[in-house]
């Protein structure tokens, strides 16, 4: 039988003593037992009842999430995880985040930065948040960030937006993919490439930088401008984070105008 068609099912460990025909038994009589949504049985044992089975078994888990959590996006509970460990935005007065639709991240950011003014940046439109406070702490600008031409006027509409520079920046910007890893990272490079310079206008002296990343032959380059504007780097893989996926996360700590310093590379 499939092992792929067992999935959650209590099935006994190979090395027990209990035979296949046990095994198939005992399966069987959990599918029987099942009530589905419908409120029907499913009286034949057959392993297309295992199929039927886990299918609705895994749509219905799958809808229970969906509804459950409070986050517009899976991206949310990586940036809680970072955030338990190292503390980005906790203690911030000004947060930006670029690239910020749907909208996850923000909705993180003002939970656990409770006295931080926030600023959305997104060509996309970004729905209205509605988290407590959220009207007088959060603004949402929506422009294109390909173009680096208007990021002085953005930066300057930004810091008048929050008062002054941000402390903190993050983002979890991705490209529109086509299914072709190399084609999609450097896509994915050249994006990152681009809103750089904005990161350094914006970016108050001390502040932070967090943002997703993808290996590519950019990412060298990439690494080296930062490990001379930051005095420290962290590179993170969330446990929220799809073990297949091709991303991990920096964090660049403490930004300072020179480029003469050089910092180290952390897990």
């Amino acid at each position: 039988m499939n092992k792929a068609r067992l999935i959650g099912f209590t099935v006994p460990k190979k090395n027990s003593e209990i035979n296949k025909k046990a095994k198939r038994k005992s399966i069987y009589q959990q599918i029987t037992n099942h009530k589905t949504d419908n409120n029907n049985t499913y009286s034949k044992p057959d392993r297309f009842a295992l199929a039927r089975f886990n299918r609705d078994r895994f749509n219905s888990q799958k809808l229970a999430e969906t509804r459950e959590t409070p986050y517009r996006s899976r991206a949310a509970f990586k940036l809680l995880e970072i955030e338990d460990k190292y503390q980005v935005c906790a203690q911030k007065k000004r947060i930006v985040d670029l690239g910020a639709a749907p909208g996850g991240w923000l909705q993180v950011a003002l939970e656990i930065a409770p006295n931080a003014k926030l600023l959305g940046i997104d060509q996309k439109t970004i729905a209205p948040l509605n988290e407590n406070s959220a009207a007088e702490r959060l603004h949402i600008m929506q422009e294109n960030l390909q173009n680096q031409e208007k990021f002085p006027i953005i930066a300057e509409n930004i810091i008048k937006m929050l008062g002054g520079k941000p402390d903190c920046i993050i983002s979890d910007i991705a490209p529109n993919t086509i299914g072709a890893a190399q084609i999609d990272n450097d896509r994915f490079a050249c994006l990152l490439e681009n809103i750089m310079p904005l990161v350094y206008q914006l970016l108050d002296q001390g502040g932070d930088f967090l943002t997703k990343l993808r290996h590519s032959a950019a990412e060298k380059d990439l690494l080296n401008n930062l490990k001379a504007r930051f005095s420290k780097l962290h590179l993170i893989k969330p446990q929220a984070s799809r073990k297949s996926a091709n991303e991990i996360y920096l964090l660049a700590k403490k930004f300072h105008s020179s480029t003469h310093k050089s910092s180290k590379i952390e897990a």
